[in-house]
């Protein structure tokens, strides 16, 4: 025997009695087939990513179980078929060295402490910017004059002034003048 996984799409339109009422018939037929059940579960309705027919939502259902493989072939996806409220179904063998039939636990999640915009950080740190030390360089600080504008410096780049005067028909000029470092 192997295990199988199907997940049909039943029609949004359906009472909660036909679609129990559909669960049950299929569970019923692959029970008939000397099929077991491992595991159900009804995902509800939910948003398709694009319509089918003219629905644009639908009953998920996911059904896992264990059979012949002539089954599967044969009756069960010419079930699904001949079904008019199934409007999508899909059958997938599992693979049993990767599939265990257990169903999954639930992830732990390790909270994040309060303030931090980085999952996985517990020390409080908000980057790298703040791990980062100065570096003492040897370039010579400059000393800037509120009144005067005036640059001092040994190493000071000279100043360029751009006159913004514009004729119509002329284009603007430029200026420069190297001597202003003091």
């Amino acid at each position: 025997m192997r295990t199988y996984e199907t997940v049909f799409l039943l029609k949004p339109t359906i009472t909660a009695e036909e679609q129990a009422k559909h669960i049950d018939f299929y569970k019923e037929n692959i029970k008939s087939f000397g099929g077991e059940i491992v595991k159900e579960e009804l995902w509800g309705k939910l948003q398709l990513s694009y319509k089918i027919e003219t629905f644009t939502e639908a009953i998920y259902t996911l059904i896992q179980f264990k059979v012949e493989n002539d089954y599967v072939n044969a009756e069960l996806d010419k079930r699904f078929k001949f079904n008019e409220d199934v409007i999508r179904h899909v059958v997938v063998m599992l693979d049993e060295k990767k599939f265990k039939a257990a169903p999954k636990k639930e992830a732990v999640r390790k909270p994040r402490p309060e303030g931090s915009r980085f999952p996985g950080r517990t020390d409080g740190e908000e980057g790298v910017a703040n791990s980062i030390e100065p570096v003492e360089t040897d370039i010579p600080e400059t000393s800037v004059e509120k009144d005067a504008n005036v640059v001092s410096s040994e190493t000071a780049a000279p100043v360029t002034t751009v006159n913004t005067d514009v004729n119509e028909t002329t284009a603007p000029e430029v200026t420069v003048d190297k001597d202003v470092v003091v």
